[in-house]
């Protein structure tokens, strides 16, 4: 059976989504939110308020927004032209991102 991923990350970095790992316990080693919850705003908040520094998710943590496959991209680029799509100026301005973006892929 393949190991589990988790990581352990500041209850500032907690988003609603993220998956415990681990039960978060109190210093009194009672339960304050079991294994496996589901995190939403009340409770990050509630761990928070508790003084609870440092949690436990399943998964790596990734900060911030993940990045665009080479396709995501060229279909954001194509969207955010599209307006101004009969622009000749905008037409080049337009290959010549998409050519960055080809050389990053």
């Amino acid at each position: 059976m393949p190991a589990t991923v988790e990581s352990r990350i500041l209850v500032t970095q907690a988003e609603p989504g993220m998956v415990l790992s681990r039960h978060v316990l109190l210093e009194t080693r009672q339960i304050l939110v079991k294994e496996g919850t589901v995190l939403v705003d009340s409770v990050i908040d509630r761990i928070m308020v508790r003084g609870i520094k440092r949690i436990w998710i399943q998964g790596p943590y990734q900060h911030g927004p993940q990045p665009l496959s080479y396709g995501e991209e060229l279909k954001h680029l194509a969207e955010r032209f599209s307006r101004v799509q009969h622009v000749p100026l905008m037409g080049a301005m337009k290959l010549s991102i998409a050519r960055v973006l080809g050389k990053r892929a």
